[in-house]
């Protein structure tokens, strides 16, 4: 999240690689809820080809996840 955070206020040189890594990241994390909120958050920082892709990433994982109340 704290990627997220940082993105808007980086230089566009530096913006694509640290989306990248955030996105590696986002997706090395355990926890489902947390690396849905964690794609969630990064979705509107990816390049246009690839928000599609993660979006349906995020939806995937969040259907995969046993307990009803942290699906919503």
């Amino acid at each position: 999240e704290a990627l997220c955070h940082l993105a808007p206020h980086l230089p566009a040189e530096l913006m694509a690689a640290v989306v990248q890594e955030a996105l590696v990241i986002a997706r090395s994390i355990r926890d489902e809820f947390s690396r849905v909120e964690a794609l969630c958050h990064l979705a509107p920082h990816l390049p246009t080809e690839q928000k599609a892709a993660v979006i349906q990433e995020a939806l995937a994982i969040a259907r995969s996840i046993r307990d009803e109340s942290m699906r919503m």
